[in-house]
Formats: C-alpha cells, sequence, structure tokens
C-alpha cells in the first residue's frame, strides 16, 4: 500500500480503505461497484481482476478492516 492508513477504522468499508490508502480513486470503486450488480462476486475480486490493485492489496486492506495484522513470511 503506497500511502498511510492512519484514518482508516476497523469495520471501514473495504473500497473506502483501498481509496484511502491510495491505490484507487473514487471513481475506480463506483465502476467496479457498478459491475458487481448482478454477479456473486466480493468487490475485492473484481478490483483484482480489473488490474487495480494486487491480491496482496486486498489481503492487506482487509486486515485494517477486521483488526488483523498482515504478516508476510520472512525470508
Amino acid at each position: 500500500m503506497t500511502k498511510t492508513m492512519a484514518t482508516v477504522k476497523q469495520g471501514d468499508k473495504l473500497g473506502s480503505i483501498l481509496v484511502a490508502a491510495g491505490l484507487i480513486v473514487p471513481e475506480q470503486l463506483d465502476k467496479a461497484l457498478q459491475l458487481q450488480h448482478g454477479t456473486t462476486k466480493r468487490i475485492g475480486q473484481l478490483l483484482v481482476e480489473l488490474g487495480l490493485v494486487t491480491d496482496v492489496d486486498i489481503a492487506v486492506a482487509l486486515g485494517k478492516q477486521l483488526g488483523i495484522p498482515y504478516v508476510t513470511q520472512a525470508s
């Protein structure tokens, strides 16, 4: 994630977290939300499929949303 997420609170919506982190802009989120209607896909999955974020971006944002730290395996 490129920007600090100090303003992100546990329980914020995933799209809002990604916008706050500077990973997507509100217009990209709106487009993904429109595409989501009529599907069973989750917003994170759509954003990855659109090439706007990575799986790791989603994992970190979900960690913030749920209050669970994202941990990587140390080399």
